[in-house]
């Protein structure tokens, strides 16, 4: 099972996946799923389902960076040189 997730995200485009469309994928309920998450390590973020309006689960292999955080950075960067 984790390998299933952890491929299936890894294949993704933009390394992010919606808990719900694994789910249905797995024929399995989104919490059942969380032990898997977190076993493999995953950084789970709460999001809202636009078409349904339900809660949802955004999965990352990595945490995403703030583009705040980024910029500040830069200019850190900018500044040593």
């Amino acid at each position: 099972m984790c390998h299933i997730i952890a491929l299936s995200l890894h294949l993704s485009s933009f390394k992010r996946l919606r808990a719900s469309i694994l789910a249905r994928t797995l024929k399995k309920e989104t919490a059942e799923l969380k032990s898997y998450f977190k076993e493999i390590g995953l950084t789970l973020e709460a999001t809202k389902n636009e078409k349904t309006g339900e809660p949802d689960i955004m999965l990352y292999l990595t945490a995403p960076q703030k583009r705040a955080n980024k910029e500040e950075k830069e200019t850190r960067e900018r500044a040593k040189s």
